[in-house]
């Protein structure tokens, strides 16, 4: 489920897209999943409204199923060049002004206590961002450069860039990825309904 749907060729042929936004009431009946996984979306839904959309996916889950998160943290990216820890540093001084009250991946796991999941597991794993991790870096390398982009207006009103400026920075933080084998946080939390 997403906001947009992207078919891709490579789907199985059990896999069904469906257009939907969990900020509002999912329209499945209780009890309909055995696993939901939910993942990079913390950046996009303020903190406040976490808790109602954990308590709508326990409706949807079966007793005895898995709810599994997995999003980004606030711990530092592994093996930054110069340029990366610049745009970073800038990115965390933007983030109250760009965004809404975010909730932090190293978070996930209080929500699904407070929801009243058992068997609760927590881990953090450092994902390859560049060419260097070979297909999963490449994904994550799109995903930060995406990030990253989402801040040139503000960073141009901000910190006073030129518009060619920041795409300079950016182009170099980019290569820098492959030189200094960047890895970047996720946090993965998942519990079971009782």
């Amino acid at each position: 489920m997403d906001l947009e749907l992207a078919p891709r060729p490579d789907m199985p042929a059990n896999y069904r897209l469906i257009k939907g936004d969990i900020r509002q009431r999912l329209q499945f009946s209780r009890g309909t999943f055995d696993f939901i996984h939910q993942r990079f979306v913390l950046g996009s839904v303020p903190a406040q409204e976490w808790p109602v959309i954990i308590s709508h996916f326990l409706q949807i889950t079966t007793p005895g199923g898995w709810i599994e998160l997995v999003d980004t943290g606030s711990e530092p990216l592994k093996s930054m060049g110069p340029m990366t820890a610049q745009m970073m540093d800038n990115m965390a001084q933007l983030a109250p002004i760009q965004r809404n009250d975010m909730l932090s991946g190293s978070k996930m796991d209080d929500l699904l206590k407070r929801a009243g999941m058992i068997n609760l597991h927590k881990k953090v794993v450092y994902l390859p961002v560049g060419k260097w991790g070979g297909r999963m870096g490449s994904l994550m390398a799109t995903n930060l450069t995406a990030a990253l982009q989402s801040f040139k207006d503000v960073s141009m009103t901000y910190f006073h860039y030129a518009p060619e400026y920041f795409d300079i920075c950016l182009a170099s933080a980019v290569r820098e990825w492959d030189e200094y084998h960047l890895q970047f946080p996720v946090y993965i939390c998942f519990a079971q309904k009782p």
